[in-house]
């Protein structure tokens, strides 16, 4: 893997180890994080702080979060990440769901990441509970 591979790996193994501080210094100044919009935390997220903000509500929404990464891919700067996310949602039901993230790396940061997700189950399920945690 390259440069820009190895960048997008880190942010994945440091992320999921909690290494927020870590994490933030693989994000450039101005990233933009986009995540589809019909997730209830869907949207497009302007800086490494609103990333993270954002990242930390969706623990509002899963009992369980499982990512099963299946391969990486990469052609000069960008990177493409597919897998799954599989879990249990906050009323218990289950969800599996397919995706694919893009990712741009400019001077060993972080520029871009769009994610495309499987709607499936995890659209349904987490859209009923949209409404719950609204007020959240």
């Amino acid at each position: 893997m390259g440069a820009s591979g190895d960048v997008v790996r880190q942010a994945y193994d440091v992320f999921g180890r909690g290494e927020i501080d870590q994490f933030i210094k693989l994000l450039d100044d101005s990233v933009e994080w986009n995540i589809p919009a019909e997730l209830p935390y869907g949207g497009i997220y302007r800086s490494p702080e609103a990333v993270v903000e954002m990242m930390s509500t969706i623990s509002n929404y899963y009992l369980t979060r499982n990512l099963e990464i299946t391969s990486f891919d990469e052609l000069d700067d960008l990177v493409v990440v597919r897998g799954r996310h599989f879990g249990k949602v906050t009323d218990g039901r289950d969800y599996d769901a397919g995706f694919a993230a893009f990712f741009t790396v400019h001077a060993g940061r972080i520029a871009t990441m769009r994610e495309y997700v499987d709607p499936g189950k995890v659209i349904l399920v987490l859209d009923s509970l949209k409404t719950e945690n609204a007020g959240r």
